[in-house]
């Protein structure tokens, strides 16, 4: 009978006793952590595509360990190709509120953190709406040569407000920023250069 009334989907749970109860929604989840858990369409495809790592320029064979949720893997471009195709990108499956994303690198067995990077996002809007082109906004980048194993940072969304007149609020900075798609590239070539995770920390389960 309950499957009968207008629930929220993923609202509630129904237990095999007829007994209902509330589903968790947890707060400042890892988006990446079940982006394979969603999926949505993509020009040309006709079936719907699920989340994960959407392309990578160079180290293919080794590209989901950055979204497998363990430090002792890695993606590591190959040294042969490249420095223009030393990229990746992970697909969140669905559009986040995001307030940070976390790198954490290994520094172990011959292979480094990455030194010289930039960090790039998509709310998931497409530049054209006749093709999968995605334009990204940098929200990170290396200023110095890094050594670090967790690199983090923080998201923010400059909101200009329309209204006009005395005692109105004309602006706001929201502590978080749309997310669906994350690019990280490398801005130099060196030996071993090799990234463990990419985190996304959204305000909640949506």
């Amino acid at each position: 009978d309950w499957n009968t009334w207008s629930i929220p989907q993923g609202a509630l749970k129904i237990s095999a006793d007829g007994s209902i109860s509330l589903s968790r929604a947890e707060k400042n989840i890892n988006a990446v952590a079940n982006a394979r858990d969603f999926n949505h369409i993509m020009k040309g495809s006709r079936d719907p595509v699920p989340g994960g790592i959407r392309v990578v320029g160079s180290g293919l064979a080794s590209a989901d360990n950055v979204i497998d949720g363990r430090e002792d893997t890695w993606w590591e471009p190959v040294q042969e190709d490249r420095l223009a195709i030393w990229w990746i990108e992970v697909d969140l499956g669905r559009m986040v509120l995001a307030k940070k994303i976390k790198l954490t690198f290994p520094d172990t067995l011959g292979v480094r953190p990455f030194r010289n990077f930039s960090l790039y996002v998509n709310d998931g809007m497409r530049a054209t709406s006749a093709k999968d082109v995605f334009q990204f906004t940098r929200v990170g980048r290396t200023t110095e040569p890094n050594e670090e194993r967790t690199v983090e940072y923080t998201l923010q969304t400059v909101e200009q407000a329309s209204a006009t007149g005395d005692y109105l609020a004309t602006g706001d900075t929201l502590d978080f920023a749309m997310v669906q798609y994350v690019r990280f590239v490398s801005e130099e070539h060196h030996p071993g250069a090799a990234l463990a995770e990419i985190e996304v920390t959204a305000i909640g389960d949506n």
